[in-house]
Parts: C-alpha cells; structure tokens; sequence
C-alpha cells in the first residue's frame, strides 16, 4: 500500500476517535472509556478482547474453508487490501479499532442503546457491491458483541482489542501470498 492512502486511512481513523473522545468528553467524561484503578479489571479487559478477537479470528478461518460466501468475501477482500507490510496492518488495526469503538460503543451505543448501535455499525460496513452482505451481517452480530462486552466491562478496552486483534490478523490473513496460511 503507497505510504499516502495509508496516511488518509489512518487520519481518517484518528479524527474519527479525536472527534468522539471530544463528544464522549463534553457529554459525561472520559472516566468510563478505561477500566479503573483496579489491576484486575484491567486484566479482565485485556483478557477478554484478546479470546474474543482470537476466538472471532478461528471462526472467520473455519468459516472461509467451509462456506462459499466465505470464501467469495476472502477472495473480495483480498483484491481490495493488496499488499500490506505488518506495520501497516497493524496501524489500520488499531486505528480502525480505536476509533470505531470510540465512535461506535463510546458515543453512540449509550445514546441508541445496543441493538441499534450495532444495527448502525453493521449498516457503515456495507461493502460496494451484493457479495458483501455477509461482510454486513457480521459487522451488525460483531457490533452486538462488541457492544455487551462494553456493558458487561464498563468500558472500551476489551471491545477495542477485541476489534484490534480480528483487524490485524484478518488483515495480515489477506495481504498474505495466496496459498500461506497465517
């Protein structure tokens, strides 16, 4: 990917979170976007986004082996990536993650609650033509998880793991040389 597509991709994921951080701020703090003092909650988080992510990523794996539209996306996503070195990969990740969950969980999940937030979620991740459906339907089910992970925890870090991590190793998956499985 040429350095300046992934300097917009990049900007665009960092206003995006600068933007809600300011919303999120303005409205009721910043307070409730971490996990507190405690050592455990952080741990808990941490975990938690990690096995989500991790468990999300062996789902979409099994899934591309066994289902045609599975693979179909695969082979869609794969022609829209290209070539991605693993510092790129990991920067569309986390800013991705970050600033859609701060959008997406931080501002507007509190204010249209957990179903809608994600039915608005999934509905941004409508791909450019019909073979990205299922690519739309999995954004709204992943809002659905991401979300009541962020009410179970009180706050963003598991969901913005959680995010980061299906992110970066799907993306790394696509970018890899047909043939070499990661």
């Amino acid at each position: 990917m040429r350095a300046f597509g992934l300097y917009k991709i990049v900007g665009f994921y960092l206003a995006m979170t600068s933007v809600s951080l300011g919303a999120i701020g303005a409205r009721s703090g910043l307070r409730a976007l971490l996990p507190g003092a405690s050592w455990r909650a952080w741990l808990v988080a941490v975990a938690l986004g990690l096995a989500a992510g991790m468990a999300v990523v062996v789902m979409t794996r099994i899934s591309s082996h066994r289902f045609v539209w599975a693979s179909r996306l695969d082979q869609e996503f794969r022609a829209l990536v290209g070539d991605l070195s693993g510092v790129e990969t990991f920067l569309i990740a986390a800013s991705s993650g970050l600033g859609e969950e701060t959008l997406f969980r931080g501002l507007l999940q509190p204010a249209l609650g957990l179903w809608l937030g994600a039915a608005v979620f999934g509905l941004l991740h409508v791909g450019p033509n019909q073979r990205f459906v299922p690519w739309t339907v999995m954004a709204f089910l992943m809002g659905l998880l991401l979300g009541a992970m962020c009410l179970w925890t009180g706050n963003l870090l598991a969901a913005v793991l959680t995010h980061l991590t299906v992110n970066y190793m799907n993306l790394r998956y696509l970018a890899a040389r047909p043939g070499v499985r990661l």
